[in-house]
């Protein structure tokens, strides 16, 4: 696995992020906390998808994740803009960065498919071909002792509910 600092995609986010805090620091009082926590945040969770996904064996989810998140902050960036609480400069200048992200995340999920095919799993990291042997019952009509006995990929039951 290589390390994380040496992506170009997670060099720019982290430029992006850094541009997002001084973009914060110019907002008016009012927007702030409404719109410009809300980029900031989105801005450093794309950073952080991108560090969870350099280190994960199925990348396409969390890519899939990254480029949701990305859609996400362009509404943002909009919002912001049309709003004046960003100028159109500097609203640009995030966007036109924000763009550069999305083409290398989609770049780099259209590689972790093909990786996948080639290494014969599907999306989601199962071998393809393969199916899994797995219960018909659904899972509230187990018994207590058959659920804990099921794995932990498995809901745990609420105590809430009567018969739990």
């Amino acid at each position: 696995m290589a390390r994380f600092e040496h992506l170009p995609v997670y060099n720019r986010s982290f430029e992006l992020t850094k541009a997002c805090f001084r973009a914060l620091e110019k907002m008016p009082r009012g927007h702030k906390k409404a719109i410009g926590d809300r980029i900031v945040n989105s801005s450093l969770r794309q950073t952080q998808i991108i560090v969870y996904a350099n280190g994960a064996q199925n990348k396409e989810a969390s890519l899939v994740k990254l480029i949701l998140e990305i859609e996400n902050m362009v509404l943002l960036l909009r919002v912001a803009t049309d709003l004046k609480v960003l100028s159109l400069g500097e609203g640009q200048l995030l966007m036109e960065r924000l763009f550069e992200i999305r083409k290398q995340a989609q770049a780099w999920r259209a590689w972790a498919k093909e990786e996948a095919k080639k290494n014969g799993t599907d999306s989601h990291g199962a071998s393809r071909g393969v199916k899994k042997a797995g219960s018909q019952m659904s899972p509230s009509s187990r018994t207590q002792g058959a659920r804990a006995k099921a794995g932990p990929w498995e809901p745990r039951p609420d105590s809430r509910k009567r018969g739990a």
